[in-house]
């Protein structure tokens, strides 16, 4: 007791598991044993968020946090904790993010990463594709609209931004071409034609209406099949597939910012799989798509456990706990499985005593499986056989013959 005591002061995990590991050995009551594992535990919880802390790791101190939160580590090391894995996942998102290179989102995400103090370069190189991705999406537009005055702002916007030289050598040889039809138009005094379904597109992004977006989509895609299909109506046409792309992943990210919240707190799971799925299919991440995941995964968790209960299955049900502690399940739903648990593997601990026809074995496995709540009729069954057991001796002595 003096060694645990003396490594709970030092706070030194590998002398506290060796001296609990002596007091086992020396038999000291479990009472004891638990409070000082529960303590071990902690320490090792408290380590785990350190090592995951300092080698950033936001998977790992998650996984760290969540556990040091149920066992109570040392208040200042938690929330220093909980903070760096909120910057450590808002640096994560804005990855994600560049990777996904939507210009609306990859923005929220900067912006969250600066309010953070997220790290520098890190927000530096996300500007830097924010700029580039926004020319080149101003540039590809300039060159679908091949308006002179757009076409000329968007080629010096992608130059400053380092946007490849083949868009933009292609944007200048559209720019001459333009330049040189609007001398004709002036001179002619002709209007150049109006692309209506572009501006349509254009109009529905810029207003971020879901109706209006998929109206437009709908208009758009009918107007390119035709131009593809009747080389008589394509004659002053053009297609708008990347347009109509970008309205479409528009749509997708307008609707799981509306749909995932209210699943989120309806915890509906069906309706949860089918706006993550959406989300996965477009690559939109965000807090809520996280928190979507996570919610679902515990949903789920929690359906394993309860099957689980319900078959009675020692291994099914020890491994449905494992993965609900680790999805952060609600304690009272954990007790009541760890109870089951227990009751299960001391009606299994009955049954084996019951066999091996050992008193004191039988005693012991009789105590424990009341206080694990075991059916009454199994409890009885064992006990009529450590009476059984308790008279043989005397039955066996009455039989045999005195000696006179």
């Amino acid at each position: 007791a003096a060694q645990v005591e003396q490594a709970l002061a030092a706070k030194d995990v590998s002398q506290l598991q060796s001296a609990i590991d002596d007091a086992k050995r020396a038999g000291l009551p479990g009472s004891k044993l638990v409070k000082w594992e529960f303590e071990l535990q902690k320490m090792y919880a408290q380590q785990a968020v350190e090592d995951a802390q300092a080698a950033r790791d936001v998977q790992r101190l998650r996984s760290a946090v969540m556990r040091a939160s149920r066992l109570g580590i040392d208040t200042d090391t938690l929330e220093s904790a909980k903070k760096c894995l909120q910057v450590l996942t808002t640096e994560e998102m804005l990855r994600i993010a560049m990777r996904n290179n939507v210009t609306g989102h990859l923005q929220k995400c900067i912006d969250m990463a600066v309010s953070r103090r997220g790290d520098s370069q890190l927000i530096e190189e996300a500007r830097a594709l924010l700029d580039k991705s926004t020319a080149e999406r101003a540039l590809f537009s300039a060159m679908n609209t091949r308006e002179v005055a757009k076409l000329d702002a968007a080629i010096k916007d992608a130059t400053a931004a380092h946007v490849a030289p083949d868009p933009v050598e292609e944007a200048k040889w559209i720019l001459e071409i333009e330049r040189e039809r609007a001398k004709e138009r002036e001179t002619s005094k002709e209007k150049p034609p109006k692309d209506e379904i572009e501006e349509r597109l254009r109009t529905a992004i810029n207003l971020q209406e879901t109706g209006a977006l998929l109206k437009a989509v709908k208009l758009a895609k009918r107007n390119d099949d035709a131009v593809r299909s009747m080389p008589e109506y394509s004659e002053g046409r053009c297609l708008h597939e990347e347009s109509i792309r970008e309205a479409e992943q528009l749509v997708a990210l307008l609707e799981v910012d509306m749909q995932l919240p209210r699943a989120i707190r309806s915890k509906d799971q069906q309706k949860l799989k089918a706006v993550l799925t959406k989300a996965s299919s477009w690559s939109i991440a965000n807090e809520d798509v996280t928190e979507g995941q996570r919610l679902l995964s515990q949903i789920e968790t929690e359906a394993k456990l309860r099957r689980a209960v319900t078959l009675r299955s020692e291994e099914q049900l020890a491994e449905a706990l494992e993965e609900a502690i680790q999805c952060g399940v609600e304690r009272v739903r954990l007790q009541k499985a760890e109870a089951a648990l227990a009751q299960i593997r001391a009606a299994q601990a009955l049954q084996k005593a019951m066999e091996g026809k050992d008193v004191d074995a039988l005693e012991e496995a009789i105590q424990r499986a009341k206080e694990a709540g075991v059916p009454r009729s199994e409890v009885s069954k064992a006990e009529a056989l450590v009476k059984n057991l308790s008279r043989a001796p005397s039955t066996t002595a009455s039989r045999l013959p005195s000696k006179t």
